[in-house]
């Protein structure tokens, strides 16, 4: 399974489509009704969110985020995380 994942976070696409499937999971099903994975560049995350307000909240807790992301996976899979206005659902 470990050969299976390390395969598939090598291309950002692919790796991109799993988290999006994955991504209740992840962050919590709460979280996950207002955020969606964008753009993954192989360490940096972006996140959709419905507006600026929680553009401003979600940005000052970027490290829980992140430490549920790579707990999630096992492994430093993220670095950062950037959210921006976008499409939720």
């Amino acid at each position: 399974m470990k050969q299976v994942l390390a395969r598939i976070m090598e291309d950002p696409e692919a790796a991109l489509l799993l988290m999006q499937e994955l991504w209740a999971e992840m962050v919590g099903t709460e979280l996950a009704r207002f955020t969606r994975p964008l753009r993954w560049d192989g360490r940096n995350l972006v996140v959709a969110v419905p507006g600026e307000v929680w553009v401003h909240h979600l940005s000052e807790l970027e490290h829980l985020f992140v430490d549920r992301i790579n707990g999630y996976w096992h492994r430093p899979v993220v670095e950062t995380i950037r959210f921006e206005i976008g499409l939720v659902s």
